[in-house]
């Protein structure tokens, strides 16, 4: 970001819209919700088993 920093704001508000409509795919989707099911369905394992401190 520090090289979009040296533009205007016009330019940067353009660009983060423009990465904002790109990202917006089936993989992106798939990697940032899969993440988030993992990680409950690993806690959710976790609390199942006894803890090993």
């Amino acid at each position: 970001m520090p090289a979009l920093a040296r533009s205007g704001d016009r330019i940067y508000v353009e660009v983060m819209q423009n990465i904002n409509e790109v990202i917006q795919n089936p993989v992106f989707f798939a990697g940032f919700f899969g993440a988030l099911i993992l990680a409950a369905v690993a806690a959710w394992q976790q609390r199942r088993s006894p803890a090993r401190w």
